[in-house]
């Protein structure tokens, strides 16, 4: 096949066999974003068997054909994004070819799925692409898109892209008797990323770290080192990206659905286990972080109990509205409030108390609404009654600001309850709680 190289600068659709058109691009080609050094942007030389001349045999004899030696090609494959999708240019030469080639291609196949087949009789020197939805028009050459791996006379085509996705691209050529030849497939694998473990907690293999693709779910989990002794929890994951942390929890929502979990992003991470004391409904001694925010009921002897919730009592408002990283190693509460002054909400989460078992529990409270919050703060052990419990005082929280209060306490109750009286009317105030008890 005679190597003809257009004068007419286009491309050829994957989708479109043979044709030639110019794809829409709404801004100019360029290598994928974030791939760097990855399989898909590569070059490949290989050899195929060229296809045999059909010499005549000997008369009585059974003498096969001569065949012609091998012919040399090299593939590439190229990222590039085209209106905000991501895909892969493949390329092929041949060289050495005589006229009896007629079309070069090739099979994909996406996740072991069947191949599809791409051929083309048109090679190109160049791209047309489109740079503005005014239809405005620009050309990059092969040059420009391949750059020192370019060879006249290649032929272009272009298959949607997915880092989610693996793929075997496998050239292939055509003489004029519509016979084909293949040549060596390429894998453009799933492109995965790492996540590391740090903290008290690993993969159950005991592993820190793992490749995952992105959308992933974690592989199964355990706590290690001291919490690893039953009496605490996994609650959630702080997450570090680039671009900053985030939280995310692991225990199920109110409808019972894990609906947080966390998800690989597209992008190495590091993922360190918040964690608290565990959810049993007594817990007579230990300590550790409290977790405060996900409403849970569960069954005992006595019935059912309220593992963690907010009493409204006579506050306008009082909801959780959600949880953030605070200091980079610490998880909160985000409560949200409205009321007059003397109007209170509690905060209430199972965990025994015993009058021969004296307790600590530390809250670190940080306003993080726009405007200041007054109020006086109790442990109580009962409803509302604060006679003989200990308090914070009449405390000020402006925006911004975080403080922290101690109580020391012992009584019979299997729970431990922050009674917050405002002092003064608030409309939309956001306080972040953060609780942990200790012996």
């Amino acid at each position: 096949m005679k190597q003809k190289t257009s004068k007419k600068i286009a491309w050829a659709l994957a989708a479109a066999l043979c044709a030639v058109v110019a794809v829409p691009v709404a801004s100019a080609l360029s290598g994928m974003a974030g791939k760097g050094t990855s399989p898909f942007n590569g070059v490949y030389g290989s050899t195929f068997t060229a296809f045999a001349e059909q010499t005549e045999t000997s008369p009585g004899t059974d003498a096969p054909a001569a065949e012609e030696p091998a012919a040399t090609y090299t593939m590439q494959t190229k990222g590039m994004v085209a209106l905000g999708k991501d895909y892969l240019l493949l390329a092929t030469n041949i060289e050495d070819v005589d006229a009896g080639y007629a079309q070069v291609g090739y099979t994909v196949s996406v996740n072991g799925g069947d191949a599809v087949e791409y051929m083309s009789d048109t090679y190109y020197t160049g791209i047309t692409f489109r740079t503005d939805e005014a239809g405005g028009t620009a050309t990059q050459t092969m040059e420009e898109i391949f750059q020192d791996n370019v060879v006249t006379g290649m032929v272009v085509t272009e298959i949607e892209y997915s880092p989610k996705n693996s793929y075997v691209i496998t050239p292939c050529f055509e003489n004029t008797a519509g016979e084909k030849e293949s040549g060596a497939s390429v894998t453009v694998p799933v492109v995965r990323y790492a996540v590391t473990i740090e903290g008290d907690a690993a993969f159950a293999g005991g592993e820190k770290t793992a490749q995952l693709a992105e959308g992933d779910l974690l592989p199964e989990t355990v706590l290690t080192g001291a919490a690893a002794d039953g009496e605490h929890a996994l609650a959630g994951w702080i997450v570090t990206e680039a671009d900053g942390e985030r939280y995310v929890s692991t225990i199920p929502d109110r409808s019972g659905l894990p609906s947080r979990q966390f998800v690989m992003p597209g992008c190495d991470v590091t993922i360190e286990p918040y964690i608290v004391l565990g959810w049993e409904h007594a817990k007579d001694y230990g300590g550790g972080e409290l977790d405060l925010s996900e409403y849970r009921t569960i069954t005992v002897s006595a019935g059912s109990f309220a593992q963690s919730s907010i009493s409204h009592i006579t506050v306008d408002s009082a909801s959780i509205t959600g949880r953030y990283v605070l200091n980079g190693d610490r998880v909160g509460t985000v409560y949200s409030f409205s009321g007059d002054a003397n109007e209170h909400f509690r905060i209430m989460r199972a965990c025994s108390v015993r009058l021969e078992n004296e307790r600590t529990i530390k809250y670190t409270l940080k306003n993080v609404g726009d405007t200041d919050v007054s109020f006086t703060a109790y442990q109580v052990n009962s409803q509302t009654t604060i006679d003989g419990v200990p308090t914070s005082g009449s405390i000020t929280i402006a925006a911004g600001e975080e403080k922290t209060l101690e109580f020391t306490f012992a009584y019979n109750n299997e729970n431990v309850m922050l009674l917050i009286t405002l002092e003064e009317a608030v409309q939309n105030a956001q306080l972040w709680i953060n609780a942990e008890i200790s012996d």
